[in-house]
């Protein structure tokens, strides 16, 4: 089964949108799927993109890398414009199986169908949020008119559509039957044991992930405030107002000496970060499915996620952590009840349990199965997974 993977960009500052293809591409290798995979980067140098390639090379994955437009400006880079990757696609997609595309909102996928459609071969696309209302929303009038215009072409026109978990399911508004939920997967292999937690010092609480109003960093700042025995480890970055008005905020409810403000912090150093914390807290709004969860719990580390997250029903599944609406006053308790060190054990062991959801073979077998049905021209149904269990 030879496959074709386009990515619109695969820059590790955009979190999950990045992380999630990365594991779908290897987790299709490991399963015996022959990858390539095409993305536009910018033409710098820059140390993700050869870790990238060296990683892809290892694991006998093909790569190629165009370079953005240039007529665009940054808009290039926001929306994977590259008019010489749509030239290499449009000449080559005819050699291989199967074309997957990766999120909705880019030139690339847009292109990765077409060229699909001319060389009549399957087209398939992982969403990673990018259909649902909750996204769709955040955009102007023109902008959502837009976006509902190519959601119903893709849910016509994709032989499949992948979506991450039911709530994106649900919120996606999917008007064909040819959809299957299957759980983002992680590269890594999960810790055997759980995270250790020391009684000789106050609750460590770690926040991974980008700055964006929907992820309510203020919420967990507000939550911590007045409690001297707890302390965040912030890794992230975001726009520069907002990083301002966070640290501001932080300055304003005396936490000073209560918070390290880690900035990005890359794969290779996501190890440390969860050595260094008892709980991974993800205050967001919404959350189609939640990788830093995943990252955590894979790590050893319980976690508190909001109900408004596909990965709600896996955390609760194995009590690996607390699920709460998420609300200050809320947050508050549950980061209260966490001193409890047996619970926070407790749950530290549920995390490790459900690590197994994120395996990367299982998430790679499951693509297989997909890749092999479209390819003898059977097409994939709905395909619910009730918590992301099988």
């Amino acid at each position: 089964m030879r496959t074709l993977h386009v990515i619109g960009g695969l820059d590790p500052g955009y979190g999950g949108a990045a992380v999630a293809p990365i594991a779908t591409v290897l987790g299709a290798r490991q399963a015996g799927a022959q990858n390539v995979v095409v993305f536009p980067a910018p033409g710098e140098e820059f140390t993700w993109k050869q870790d990238l390639l060296e990683r892809f090379a290892s694991a006998g994955v093909g790569v190629r890398v165009f370079e953005h437009s240039r007529m665009f400006g940054p808009w290039s880079r926001r929306w994977g414009i590259s008019f010489i990757l749509a030239r290499w696609m449009f000449a080559n997609t005819r050699r291989f199986d199967l074309v997957h595309a990766h999120g909705a909102w880019t030139f690339t996928t847009l292109t990765a169908l077409l060229a699909a459609k001319a060389a009549r071969r399957p087209a398939v696309l992982s969403t990673h949020a990018t259909l649902m209302d909750f996204d769709i929303a955040k955009s102007s009038r023109l902008g959502r008119a837009v976006k509902c215009a190519l959601r119903r072409l893709y849910f016509a026109a994709f032989s499949l559509v992948i979506v991450s978990s039911e709530l994106e399911l649900r919120d996606s508004r999917p008007s064909c039957k040819r959809i299957s939920v299957v759980p983002h997967a992680l590269p890594e292999k999960p810790a055997p044991y759980p995270r250790q937690t020391s009684d000789q010092r106050g609750l460590r609480i770690g926040y991974l992930g980008r700055f964006d109003p929907k992820k309510n960093v203020g919420l967990l700042l507000e939550a911590v405030a007045g409690h001297p025995d707890m302390f965040l480890e912030i890794a992230g970055t975001g726009p520069e107002p907002l990083v301002h008005a966070l640290r501001a905020l932080a300055i304003r409810l005396g936490l000073t000496d209560q918070v390290a403000w880690r900035g990005f912090v890359d794969s290779s150093m996501k190890s440390t970060f969860f050595a260094d914390v008892d709980v991974v807290v993800m205050p967001s709004e919404y959350e189609s499915f939640g990788l830093a969860a995943a990252e955590a719990m894979s790590a050893g580390v319980p976690v508190v996620v909001p109900t408004t997250a596909g990965i709600t029903q896996i955390v609760a599944k194995y009590q690996a952590g607390l699920v709460i609406d998420p609300t200050a006053r809320n947050l508050r308790a549950a980061l209260e009840s966490l001193r409890d060190r047996a619970l926070l054990r407790d749950l530290a062991r549920g995390a490790v349990a459900a690590a197994c959801e994120f395996d990367i073979d299982r998430h790679g077998a499951r693509l297989l199965q997909h890749y092999n049905r479209l390819a003898r021209g059977r097409g994939s149904d709905v395909e619910l997974v009730p918590g992301g269990s099988r």
